[in-house]
């Protein structure tokens, strides 16, 4: 879809159109040029030409995207993106803005959860965990191995789920990860796994009967909260992030980042 295109005949009634991608940002300057009473701007959410997978033609849009358009307001939540960027780029300033976070939904199904549950603690660990295998710099293939770890030293004491990602990109990533386990690791806990569809979108995966990790898909925000909210520990392996946003969510459920 060209998202310019698609934006035209909405943008010419409002005061600022605003860029959060790199890829985005070249909408921004066409739209900026068809209306020029229309402010612009590129909120930064990463310094995106770190990322290790783009193209070389992705990474130079990605390196001109801050300086793309004349006098785009650029802004950013942390110290770490401004210095970062202003940086590489000396003649771009960028405005650091207070972070916020909505973390109503958050509360609310811990609220849930807290009338509904019983009282006696659970002998079973609920580990959590996002898995996006498109986007290395989240070490997905890190994630899994502890995952793995953890239900290969303790089996069904540890419930793990993971979401984020579909069940195709999942099970790709996981067989990857189980593949490498199995030939260059001392633990030798290589699985070999069968798919099996259950009710509710989820995916159960087994060895010998056993169920591995639960993988729900790509979830909505309220979906996400609940599964927090049931959960004891959140799993992140990130290499970095610009502001750790899951974690802060995984806090507001009483869930152990």
């Amino acid at each position: 879809v060209d998202l310019a295109a698609a934006l035209y005949n909405h943008v010419g009634v409002y005061d600022i159109v605003i860029g959060t991608l790199f890829t985005t940002v070249e909408a921004v300057a066409s739209l900026a040029a068809c209306y020029p009473h229309v402010m612009t701007g590129y909120f930064v959410q990463d310094y995106e030409p770190n990322f290790d997978n783009l193209s070389a033609d992705l990474k130079r849009e990605a390196l001109e995207s801050y300086t793309r358009v004349d006098g785009m307001l650029i802004f950013a939540k942390t110290d770490w993106l401004k210095q970062t960027v202003e940086r590489h780029h000396p003649t771009v300033r960028v405005r650091k803005i207070k972070p916020a976070i909505d973390l109503a939904a958050f509360h609310a199904a811990l609220r849930t959860v807290a009338e509904e549950e019983e009282t006696p603690p659970r002998e079973v660990l609920r580990v959590v965990a996002m898995v996006r295998p498109k986007t290395p710099r989240r070490n997905p293939e890190g994630t899994l191995r502890v995952l793995l770890e953890l239900k290969a030293r303790f089996g069904d004491r540890v419930h793990a789920v993971t979401f984020g990602c579909t069940r195709d990109e999942f099970e790709e990533a996981l067989i990857e990860v189980s593949r490498k386990q199995a030939t260059t690791s001392s633990l030798g806990f290589g699985f070999g796994f069968a798919a099996a569809a259950k009710g509710g979108g989820a995916l159960d995966l087994y060895e010998d009967g056993i169920e591995l990790i639960d993988h729900r898909g790509t979830l909505p925000r309220e979906a996400v909260a609940s599964l927090f909210a049931t959960s004891d520990v959140f799993v992140d392996m990130s290499f970095w992030q610009a502001f750790g946003r899951t974690g802060l969510e995984a806090m507001a459920s009483a869930c152990v980042p």
